[in-house]
Formats: C-alpha cells, structure tokens, sequence
C-alpha cells in the first residue's frame, strides 16, 4: 500500500481530480462570464457609436438648419432694405409731385385772377 488509510491507492487521485475538476469548471465559467461581460460591453459600444452618429447626423442638419434661417434672415433684411429704400425713392416723388401739383395750382390761379381783372367786351367776341 503506499500509504493510504483506506487501503485503495486511487482514492487520492480521485480526489485530485475532483478538484481539479472543480477549478477547471470554476475557472470555465469565470472566462464564460468574462467573455460575455466583453460581449456586453462590444454591444453598448456599438449602440453609443450608433447613438453618436445619429446625434452627429441631428447636430450637422440643425447646423444646416441654423445656416439656411441665417440666409433666410439675411435675405429678408436686404429685401426689407431694398423696399424701404423704394418706399423712400416713391414718398420722394409723391412729395415732388405734390409742390409741381401746387405750383401749378398756384400759376393757374394767379392766371384767373389775371383774367378776371381783363375786362372783356362782349362786342370783340361776335
């Protein structure tokens, strides 16, 4: 016998490998549980990267979005300017007609009162 107690030599080496195949399992399920935690973390960073490029794709249209209501203001600035100026350009003319329209007035009238003051004799008329 080589030592054991209970008379059976393979006692030992089944204990052994009882527990060698209890670490083995242990550390079987420790690299499962690694490997599905990488695979967890794998999944996430893909969704972030997906979440990043949607938010990249929103930021880039509200920057176009931004840039074409920049445009559109700027657009309706000049355009205002433009018909203040027309608006200007016309109450000038408006404001010129008005004193032609007067002097004119103001001619006819003393040309009336000049002919009024004609005597006319009805016989130079026949």
């Amino acid at each position: 016998m080589n030592g054991d107690t209970n008379g059976n030599g393979n006692g030992n080496n089944k204990l052994i490998w009882y527990i060698l195949g209890l670490f083995g399992s242990l550390i079987g399920i420790i690299i499962l549980v690694g490997i599905n935690k990488i695979g967890s973390i794998d999944d996430r960073l893909r969704e972030t990267e997906v979440k990043v490029a949607a938010l990249t794709e929103n930021m880039v249209q509200q920057k176009e979005g931004t840039s074409l209501a920049r445009t559109t203001q700027l657009d309706a600035v000049t355009k205002f300017a433009e018909l203040n100026a027309k608006i200007s350009s016309t109450e000038l003319s408006i404001k010129l007609l008005n004193d032609r329209y007067t002097t004119m007035s103001e001619r006819l009238l003393a040309i009336n009162q000049r002919l009024d003051k004609v005597p006319l004799n009805h016989s130079e008329l026949k």
